[in-house]
């Protein structure tokens, strides 16, 4: 699993409070689900959620990173709706230039 989709489904375990329940909503095995939140706090090098046989709780750290994901989502979401403002303009320009070419032939 990549790291943007680990980031989403710890966020998705925070929020179910549940390993089980968020497996079942993102429709992964449970184990996939636990080795991504694993992985990510190994690259993280900090624990980010409380594990008991009960609940499911983030750690302080695992709470800044929340609000950090929110943050790179929210960023990335601008990033693409300025990308496609982009491209639209190009094609438009682009479409304009073909007509004048045409109408000056």
């Amino acid at each position: 699993m990549d790291k943007l989709n680990a980031m989403s489904a710890f966020v998705n375990v925070v929020e179910q409070q549940s390993f089980t329940k968020a497996a079942q909503i993102l429709n992964l095995p449970r184990s996939t689900l636990t080795d991504a939140i694993k992985q990510l706090e190994f690259q993280l090098n900090t624990r980010l959620l409380l594990r008991t046989t009960r609940q499911v709780k983030a750690t302080d750290e695992g709470h800044i990173y929340m609000v950090n994901y929110g943050l790179k989502k929210t960023a990335i979401f601008q990033y693409r709706v300025q990308l496609k403002r982009v491209v639209v303009s190009m094609k438009c320009f682009v479409m304009l230039k073909n007509l004048r070419f045409k109408h000056n032939a």
